[in-house]
Order: structure tokens, then C-alpha cells, then sequence
């Protein structure tokens, strides 16, 4: 009945959920929803000592996921700045952009110049610029609608097989003339 913000994936104290959870401790207007793998006694101990609104949701098989997803209001992705993050595409952006989710990520310079206006971005290190962005996106209808659209828009024409399988062939095909 809340609004909610949905996290898929592995959970870590890397992907940010520490701060996460203490953002949405703070938040009993909305739900923060985890899916996925909880790795480390003190994030398990963490996730069970949070506030009612937020929600351990489990571990479900693959094709559920999606499921989850479109129930949720907002896609959200705070990994911490290490290198292995930092200038990787994880596939939740595009499963939330798949499902036409408004979403929240890291600042990371990478995720800007590849998302663009599709997002918006935090210092996954900030509680308040997770509750500030949260917030914004929950009040302001004409920006979450105009960032579901658009994501929904962008995973039709843009970040999907048919097109990407493109980029592929031409690389294969750039091989073949090396020869």
C-alpha cells in the first residue's frame, strides 16, 4: 500500500545496502524491497533490526524477478565507488528500465554518460541524498512519469537484444576484415 523502492541483486556491504537500509529507516512513508542473496551476519542482523517499511523479500527463481519489479514504484542501485563497480553495467538498471521503472544509482561518472537523464544519481555513501532523491521521485509525478516513459522507451529501441546484437555482428564483421 506504501510506495516502494525495489533493490535485485546480491546484498552486500559494497552494493551500498547498509546505508540503504539506513536511509529507509528514516522513511516510514515508503517500502524499501530486497530480493536476492544476503551475504554477511551483519547485514542479515542489519536487514532483520530495520524498521517495518523495509521488507526482505527472499530469494526467487529468475524468471519472478520481473514480477517483483513491476509491482514496485522505483528501481534503486547504490553501489559503492571500488573499482570493480565503478565502470561496470550491472543488469539491474536495464531490468528496471525493462519494467519502466523511474530509477535511482551511484554517481559514478560511467553510469552518467551511459544513463543519462534516465536516472537519478546519489553519493551512495549519503543516506540523505538517498532519502533526497527517493523523495523527489515519489512527490514530483510529471518527473516519474517522464523518467518511466522514457526508460520504458529506452529499453524497446535502445538497450535490447535486437539492437545490441548489432553492435555484436559489426564487431565479428571488424574481426573478419582484420584478417
Amino acid at each position: 500500500e506504501k510506495k516502494s523502492v525495489i533493490y535485485v541483486g546480491v546484498m552486500t556491504d559494497l552494493r551500498g545496502i547498509v546505508t540503504l537500509i539506513d536511509a529507509f529507516n528514516e522513511m516510514p512513508e515508503y517500502e524499501l524491497w530486497l530480493l536476492g542473496i544476503v551475504r554477511g551476519d551483519f547485514l542479515k542482523k542489519k536487514i532483520e533490526d530495520s524498521e517495518e517499511n523495509v521488507k526482505y523479500l527472499g530469494i526467487v527463481e529468475s524468471f519472478e524477478v520481473f514480477q517483483y519489479i513491476e509491482k514496485a514504484d522505483v528501481g534503486i542501485i547504490t553501489f559503492l565507488p571500488v573499482p570493480n563497480h565503478v565502470r561496470t553495467l550491472a543488469t539491474k538498471p536495464f531490468e528496471y528500465m525493462a519494467c519502466g521503472k523511474p530509477i535511482i544509482m551511484s554517481n559514478f561518472s560511467y553510469w552518467k554518460e551511459t544513463f543519462g537523464d534516465s536516472s537519478l544519481y546519489v553519493d551512495p555513501n549519503s543516506k540523505e541524498e538517498i532519502i533526497d532523491a527517493t523523495k523527489l521521485l515519489m512527490n514530483d509525478n510529471e518527473l516519474f512519469h517522464k523518467m518511466a516513459k522514457k526508460n520504458r522507451r529506452l529499453s524497446k529501441e535502445k538497450y535490447n537484444w535486437d539492437s545490441e546484437s548489432m553492435k555484436l555482428l559489426d564487431l565479428y564483421k571488424g574481426f573478419e576484415n582484420e584478417k
